[in-house]
């Protein structure tokens, strides 16, 4: 053998190596899924289906109905945010005594995984956000099943070998589903997607994409197809002023309101509509980003936290714990969300 074909050889094999390294692990039962029908909830019964709705699960009555509160940050977990979160969370407890807990769907990029790995120490969900957080947005839309799956399961990998646990949750990039990614979840047993928006005005409860929704999701596709048994948990758009038709589905979408006051009365008046209404969990999601530059929003959002969870009914939770309270809906009268 000559010395250029040995060179060949020895690059080939490297290229081969590092090939495979990239590569998920494929899926070799992939499941077949058939286009979804509407739903009816004499078919689609609790704790594995749910259709979607405003009807509070289990029949519960509002009175005895824990007003659910959902914090979510996505991307990174860097050095900077950290403190942010906190400077939130850290010491605040709900009404019942127990820590409240929130939710980071977490991407690869500029993470430092022992600042993650503190937060899930101190009761926080670490959710899937992909491996790379890669642009542009038209990646995601015209993505392919493999491209997905080395997106989802790579990040997950990286998450149960850095911080010790197992993720349940993902939300796509960008908010940019396609029907690829819910087969990929559906494939690797995720328990929920946060992804879809609502219209606004449309408080749903989380639901199971069994079926279709009564309405399209609000400026995305919702699937087409049946995922038995995988959770949606809806983004529900707040209204960014009290006098404008503006609408976000992530507090980053909503103008600065400029000082303390607007952006205290902006989350108040958002949370009021879910708790006026059927006590739909109440979503305060975004990025840190939202928060650079004007610690007003940081001193607001505390002020909000610390007003609310004198109330006996409100939990902040992690959305898995959001998720499987609706499977198994738990009143007032019976702890539903203890410290354990």
């Amino acid at each position: 053998m000559t010395i250029k074909l040995v060179i060949f050889f020895i690059n080939s094999l490297i290229s081969t190596c590092f090939l495979q390294s990239e590569l998920p692990t494929p899926i070799t039962n992939r499941g077949i899924y058939v286009p979804a029908t509407s739903c009816y909830p004499i078919k689609c019964l609790l704790p594995k289906c749910r259709c979607a709705g405003t009807g509070i699960p289990g029949g519960l009555t509002k009175d005895n109905t824990p007003q659910i509160i959902m914090f979510t940050m996505d991307d990174g977990i860097t050095q900077n945010n950290f403190q942010l979160y906190q400077d939130l969370l850290n010491g605040l407890k709900n009404f019942n005594g127990c820590p409240v807990k929130a939710t980071f769907f977490l991407s690869g990029d500029n993470t430092d995984y022992s600042l993650v790995k503190v937060l899930q120490n101190q009761g926080h969900e670490i959710g899937d956000h992909s491996m790379t957080h890669r642009d542009p947005v038209e990646w995601w839309n015209q993505n392919s099943y493999i491209d997905l799956e080395f997106e989802v399961i790579n990040q997950r990998k990286a998450i149960e070998e850095m911080v010790g646990v197992t993720t349940r949750g993902w939300r796509t990039p960008f908010l940019a589903s396609t029907e690829n990614i819910f087969s990929v979840l559906a494939d690797n047993n995720f328990l929920y997607d946060s992804t879809l928006g609502t219209y606004p005005r449309t408080r749903w409860w989380p639901y199971t994409l069994d079926y279709l929704p009564p309405i399209s999701c609000y400026k995305l596709n919702c699937p087409l197809n049946s995922y038995p048994g995988l959770w949606e948990v809806p983004l529900v758009p707040w209204q960014c002023n009290a006098t404008d038709e503006v609408f976000g589905t992530m507090i980053d979408e909503c103008k600065d309101p400029g000082d303390e006051e607007s952006v205290y009365e902006m989350i108040m008046r958002n949370f009021k509509t879910h708790y006026d209404d059927n006590k739909q969990p109440f979503p305060i999601f975004g990025h840190s980003s939202w928060f650079n530059n004007a610690p007003y929003k940081r001193t607001a959002l505390i002020r909000f936290m610390n007003e609310v969870v004198k109330l006996n009914d409100v939990f902040f939770v992690t959305v898995q714990d959001a998720v499987k309270w609706t499977q198994l809906p738990i009143g007032l009268n019976g702890n539903p969300f203890s410290c354990l």
